[in-house]
């Protein structure tokens, strides 16, 4: 009989741990995110409250998914059930006290094109995705998840990735290559730009060696004088520079005969912000919304590409030419360890024809770990500042 007592209160014991952990808490917002081992992004709790959870759903779609190049529309919002450690996510400044409750539930929205011509309702692609909502004592906020492969990236993600106090201590190393293929006529033409940049930066100062090698074939002076045109004439093999925080100045320092010079950068007060404002590796006409996670990273999304190419190439090209290009960043160790950039563009006139080839791969590495090694005339130099 005992025995008998003993196993009822056990099954009655796992009914209950079932139904805790399935309707009343079994539900966790960062379940299947991609890339666990490599991702910092555990999720980001919204800035703004929200009076109904469904006014924090929208708000969702208006912030973190509509954006550049997307168009986006709140639907439908359905309740999956309440959230489960709750301590473990990082909620930011709000007191956890606070929060009366958590839940996760399935949003719905669509998102077209901004540059769609199509009629208001038409061109729409309905997409789905997992957010957790926090109910406090007279409001409610959104928790943006830890992305999952095939999402569209939130802002609060992508932002988080490029934040660029990440990269003021770390050592970047990129390679940028620009082709042309020019025939006209009977002549043919062909030249091969490549740009190396090295960049090593340590709290309050960076370190920039740039590497400029040039190489021509073919025949024709007046397609040696386009290629000019359209990527300035010959650089200087090889130019150092540091960009230096002092205080609340930013200063700019090149070498030239020997002498160093330094140029005040206006309206910069960090190297933080500096950064920002002259990291080639996120062009400045990207936001989240051109992007989709991968399992490694993220990359872009097809009209993503398709922008993408328009943009980088508007200098370059008329109506009618044949352009195509991507973006892929891998994220390892929580940060954004490797940038690759393809462009081909072609475009044919009469008895013209070019064509164009842009390529880039940019590293990261040394995040926290890299120094950098001061010349002894500079750090002279320094001291005048």
């Amino acid at each position: 009989m005992k025995k008998a007592k003993f196993l009822s209160l056990v099954l009655a014991y796992a009914s209950c741990a079932c139904i805790l952990l399935t309707s009343c808490g079994g539900l966790s917002p960062n379940e299947g995110m991609s890339n666990p081992e490599n991702e910092s992004f555990l999720g980001k709790v919204s800035d703004e409250t929200y009076p109904t959870v469904e006014e924090a759903a929208k708000a969702f779609v208006r912030n973190e998914i509509k954006g550049n190049a997307l168009k986006a529309a709140y639907l439908s919002y359905e309740k999956k059930g309440k959230v489960r450690e709750l301590g473990s996510l990082p909620l930011g400044k709000v007191d956890r006290g606070e929060i009366a409750s958590a839940e996760l539930g399935e949003l719905s929205y669509r998102i077209k094109p901004a540059d769609s011509e199509e009629a208001p309702e038409e061109g729409w692609t309905e997409c789905e995705r997992s957010v957790c909502f926090l109910a406090l004592p007279d409001s409610y906020r959104y928790f943006c998840p830890a992305e999952k492969t095939g999402n569209r990236l939130s802002k609060s993600y992508y932002e988080e990735m490029w934040r660029s106090d990440r990269f003021l201590n770390c050592t970047q190393h990129a390679k940028n290559t620009i082709t042309i293929e020019m025939k006209q006529g009977g002549m043919s033409f062909n030249a091969e730009l490549t740009v190396s940049v090295d960049v090593k930066t340590d709290t309050n100062i960076m370190r920039l060696q740039t590497t400029v090698k040039m190489q021509t074939s073919g025949d024709g002076s007046a397609a040696g004088d386009v290629f000019e045109q359209l990527l300035g004439p010959g650089s200087r093999t090889s130019v150092s520079a540091f960009v230096v925080q002092k205080g609340k100045r930013v200063w700019y320092c090149t070498q030239e005969s020997d002498v160093w010079r330094a140029t005040l950068v206006e309206g910069v007060e960090n190297l933080s912000q500096w950064y920002s404002e002259n990291n080639d590796s996120q062009p400045l006409f990207f936001d989240h919304s051109y992007f989709i996670k991968t399992d490694e990273g993220f990359s872009l999304a097809p009209e993503g590409q398709a922008l993408f190419a328009e943009n980088l190439a508007s200098g370059f090209y008329e109506d009618g030419a044949d352009i195509s290009g991507n973006v892929e960043y891998t994220v390892s160790g929580g940060n954004v360890a490797k940038s690759k950039l393809e462009l081909d563009l072609s475009v044919s006139r009469q008895k013209t024809s070019i064509a164009y080839g842009v390529s880039a791969l940019c590293t990261y590495s040394g995040f926290g770990s890299t120094s950098v090694t001061i010349p002894a005339d500079f750090e002279s130099f320094l001291s005048t500042l």
